[in-house]
C-alpha cells in the first residue's frame, strides 16, 4: 500500500513537473534567456568565430523587427532580419564587451500568437570608442509564433533607474 502511495505521489510530482516545463509561459521565458545568452559575446574567441554568433541569432528573429533603444540613435526603427544579423556580425567582431545577465521576468503575457515580455536585466555593451550600456536595463520583447517557434518582432530598451522596477 506504501509502495503505490509513494509511486502515485512521485507520478503525480512527473506529471506536474513535465506540465510547468512545458506550459507557454516557461517555454516563452527560457526562449528569452537563450536569445540573451547568444547576444552575450564570448570575447575569449577571436572575432572571426564570434562571428558565427550570427547563425544562433536568426531563429529568434522575424523577418522584420522594430528597436527602440536610447544609444545608439541608429539603432531605433524597423529593420530587415538580414540587417540585424550584419549589424550583429559587426558587434561580434568589433565589441570590447557585450554581456547580459542577471534576467528577471517582471510580466509574461502571452495572447494566441503573441508573448509580451518584460524583463530586467544587467546589461554591458562597450566598443572602442563608445560605451552603449552599461548598468540595469528595463527591457520588453514582442514575440510572434512563428512555424515551430517564437520569432522576435520588437523589442525595447531602456536604462533602469536604481530603486525603480
Amino acid at each position: 500500500m506504501t509502495k503505490r502511495l509513494l509511486i502515485s505521489f512521485i507520478f503525480i510530482v512527473i506529471i506536474l513537473s513535465a506540465a510547468w516545463w512545458f506550459s507557454p509561459e516557461q517555454v516563452i521565458k527560457r526562449h528569452n534567456i537563450s536569445l540573451f545568452e547568444v547576444l552575450t559575446i564570448d570575447l575569449g574567441k577571436p572575432p572571426t568565430t564570434r562571428s558565427l554568433a550570427v547563425y544562433s541569432l536568426h531563429p529568434y528573429l522575424a523577418p522584420e523587427v522594430e528597436i527602440t533603444t536610447p544609444t545608439p540613435e541608429e539603432a531605433n526603427g524597423k529593420f530587415a532580419r538580414e540587417e540585424l544579423e550584419s549589424a550583429f556580425s559587426s558587434i561580434c567582431q568589433h565589441a570590447l564587451q557585450c554581456q547580459f545577465s542577471e534576467l528577471q521576468f517582471v510580466d509574461v503575457k502571452i495572447v494566441g500568437t503573441r508573448a509580451t515580455v518584460l524583463l530586467t536585466l544587467q546589461a554591458k555593451v562597450e566598443f572602442p570608442e563608445m560605451r552603449i550600456a552599461d548598468g540595469p536595463y528595463r527591457v520588453k520583447l514582442e514575440w510572434i509564433r512563428g512555424e515551430g517557434s517564437w520569432l522576435l518582432e520588437r523589442a525595447e530598451g531602456l536604462p533602469l533607474q536604481i530603486g525603480t522596477h
